[in-house]
């Protein structure tokens, strides 16, 4: 940039970033683009309350129920106007709310909100609400437009605050080119866009199908049969029983089927078939500038896949401490019911995880590493360990006690089969995770392109 160019601009060197300006110049380009998107909306509106009871149901949407990936999808439930009329951001039928803070700005926390209890709904004061207010301009078109991934890297550029509290200003919305294009062009690039959308779902639904079967897998492989569950919360239970553990969750009935049915299989403690390592990692003995660390939400509950994140080593969390080695398998204690549970090859060599984990290092050979990870992620075995935590909301489970879950051992030879063919399952669901994200990351390509135009150097 030269002096005279900045003459009146802003002084923030982010203001003036190579991307930013590319991309703007690129939106400008299109002929259709004349104005900027505050001449189309309101930013943030005001919602007219006056009149409306108290006790009045209205919907509430926190950041939490918008989904990522600028998908659009959304949980509402509603709450009364006098539990979120104060501290909450408003808005009616018909606005876009839009993350501003960062991560959730980035992740693509986007949706229109249709559908509110009373027209209005309540939500996260870090969202923007924008309303459209042009009968020529589609609120699905806006909110394709500002779901765009070049938008939202293009909009870390005006963030303001402090690292961790950064927050894209109402005037990045306000100033933003905007491609006024006919109605129809409108609405035929949100077709497109909702049957990308609708594409993603059905893979999505697919992949879901698939892990939720496995269970049923498992049981049938092992031979074992549940009955109806006994979801009784009325119930007695002997002295010399009660005197176990004195925590009326621990008694539960549906807990007490689970683990009659696992006594009639040939079984054994996890404690007597798995040794927990004990290694640990001090990082006032590491000699690298950065370690790779494995946090509980460095594991998706659904696969058992596990990820790192590289650290700084002189900011190293006080629980990570857990050195890790080739092949050892770890168990989330904190809410270990939601199945956060991983087997670690080669790759995780010396990685150093939470101390919120449990790691399974030695296991007896008569018991196949793959299938106690298997049967470890069954529901069967979160909901054993569900049983022996404690802590309310946020149960945890001790070591001591996640030793004494029962472990079914057959033979080898079914073992075998069930570590198979989970894993054949859960390949076959990573590929339907996989292109369900790609379908979606090309019509966002797709999408740009059709308003800026292929990128050029």
């Amino acid at each position: 940039m030269k002096r005279g160019d900045i003459a009146g601009l802003s002084l923030t060197s982010n203001y003036y970033a190579p991307e930013l300006w590319a991309y703007l110049r690129r939106l400008a380009e299109n002929p259709a683009t004349t104005k900027q998107l505050s001449e189309y909306v309101a930013i943030n509106p005001p919602i007219e309350l006056t009149g409306m009871d108290d006790v009045a149901m209205v919907g509430f949407i926190p950041m939490q129920s918008v989904a990522d990936r600028a998908t659009g999808e959304y949980v509402v439930t509603d709450r009364p106007l006098r539990e979120v009329r104060r501290g909450f951001t408003p808005f009616a039928d018909g606005d876009i709310l839009w993350a501003k803070i960062t991560p959730s700005m980035q992740n693509g926390k986007t949706c229109l909100v249709q559908g509110l209890s009373n027209g209005i709904g309540f939500g996260s004061t870090e969202f923007h609400v924008i309303r459209v207010l042009d009968e020529e301009v589609s609120p699905k078109f806006v909110l394709d437009f500002l779901g765009q991934d070049t938008v939202r890297r293009i909009a870390t550029y005006s963030f303001t605050g402090t690292a961790g509290q950064q927050r894209v200003p109402p005037s990045f919305l306000q100033d933003l080119p905007f491609p006024a294009i006919s109605m129809a062009r409108q609405l035929e690039l949100v077709a497109a866009m909702d049957a990308a959308r609708q594409e993603r779902k059905s893979k999505l639904e697919q992949y879901d199908a698939l892990l939720s079967g496995t269970d049923d897998f498992i049981l049938d492989a092992l031979g074992v049969r549940l009955p109806e569950p006994d979801v009784r919360q009325v119930f007695a239970v002997n002295h010399q029983t009660a005197r176990q553990r004195l925590d009326t969750h621990f008694h539960l009935p549906e807990y007490a089927q689970f683990q009659d049915a696992l006594l009639q299989t040939n079984h054994e403690q996890l404690g007597d078939i798995a040794m927990f390592s004990t290694e640990t990692w001090k990082h006032q003995d590491h000699k690298e500038d950065t370690f790779r660390y494995i946090e509980i939400a460095s594991v998706d509950p659904k696969t058992g896949e596990a990820g790192w994140s590289d650290v700084p080593t002189e900011e190293a969390p006080s629980r990570a401490r857990m050195r890790i080695r080739s092949n050892d398998l770890i168990v989330s204690l904190t809410r270990p019911h939601y199945g956060s549970i991983a087997l670690l090859d080669a790759g995780f060599e010396g990685c150093v995880a939470s101390t919120g984990f449990a790691v399974i290092r030695e296991i007896a050979p008569h018991v196949d590493r793959k299938y106690l990870w298997c049967i470890l992620r069954a529901q069967f075995s979160l909901m054993q360990m569900l049983r022996r935590s404690s802590g309310g909301n946020y149960p945890a489970i001790t070591e001591p006690e996640l030793r004494k879950i029962i472990v079914p051992v057959p033979t080898m030879e079914t073992q075998s089969h069930i570590a198979t063919n989970i894993s054949l399952k859960l390949t076959e669901a990573r590929r339907l995770r996989a292109e369900a994200e790609e379908v979606w990351m090309g019509a966002g390509r797709w999408f740009e392109g059709q308003l800026v135009g292929p990128d050029r150097p």
